[in-house]
């Protein structure tokens, strides 16, 4: 399920860092640590400690509490804490998407984005099919780069596929 995450931190433009697993948090005050499973930094210095957990709905009373203290603890700590639902990230369309954009960007170049940009004005009005941009000859790791990083537009609701349809951005 972490590594299922990741690919959202990697995703993520304000994220410069983040750790899995980072280090667990001692509050003497209220004797309690916790055992964050992401911590990430932002660009403007911010850092966030996230929990990955099920449904608050299913959760026993006693993990509910076990929460409440710790998002207390963080907040009298000023320090940032964040719950993710599970079903935010395992088994979603946009999980699968970017898990996929992200294997096949490997190898792609930021620098081909203009280039791809430029095609997809020149030879499409702006918006193509994945599989027009690979007959033209733009290789799939650098589309998939593009669109990974933000330099080309794609909807992340759709699976990842020869249908997906790019936009320029400009």
């Amino acid at each position: 399920m972490n590594a299922k995450f990741c690919v959202h931190f990697e995703y993520e433009k304000g994220i410069i860092s983040y750790v899995t697993r980072p280090c667990a948090v001692r509050f003497l005050k209220r004797n309690l640590t916790v055992h964050p499973d992401f911590s990430a930094t932002w660009e403007d210095g911010t850092q966030v400690f996230y929990q990955v957990c099920q449904d608050i709905s299913v959760l026993a009373q006693y993990s509910l509490s076990q929460i409440a203290r710790a998002k207390d603890a963080f907040l009298d700590a000023d320090l940032a804490f964040e719950l993710i639902s599970v079903a935010e990230v395992q088994n979603t369309i946009w999980t699968d998407t970017l898990r996929t954009l992200y294997f096949h960007s490997q190898g792609g170049l930021s620098s081909e984005s203009l280039g791809i940009n430029e095609a997809l004005i020149r030879h499409f009005g702006g918006r193509a099919k994945f599989r027009e941009l690979i007959e033209l000859g733009i290789p799939t790791n650098h589309i998939a780069h593009g669109v990974f990083h933000q330099t080309l537009g794609a909807s992340l609701t759709s699976p990842a596929n020869l249908e997906m349809i790019i936009e320029a951005r400009v």
